[in-house]
């Protein structure tokens, strides 16, 4: 998926299936593709240490790992000025 980093955008469709995997659970925490190649490899019993992601310890049977959901913060910002925004196909004329 493309996009933002809000929870909404970062939080994939992922399936997984095994024996290692907890049975009918659903993920609260936000996650994405870049977690997939962290939590298969150590599964594997890899090391990994310049992969960006995480392992999704909470989707592991028996991990010892223990996350806490504590909600999400609204970061409220000043609206964005002296912007201007084109569509992909439009031509900007430079000589005005």
């Amino acid at each position: 998926m493309h996009g933002s980093f809000s929870p909404v955008d970062v939080h994939n469709t992922l399936i997984a299936f095994g024996p290692d995997f907890k049975s009918g659970m659903k993920d609260e925490f936000p996650s994405g593709n870049i977690d997939v190649a962290p939590t298969i490899a150590h599964l594997l019993g890899l090391h990994l240490p310049d992969t960006d992601g995480r392992v999704l310890y909470e989707a592991i049977k028996n991990s010892q790992e223990n996350w806490i959901n504590e909600g999400h913060d609204v970061l409220e910002l000043e609206p964005v000025k002296d912007m201007t925004f084109y569509k992909p196909t439009a031509i900007k004329n430079t000589d005005v």
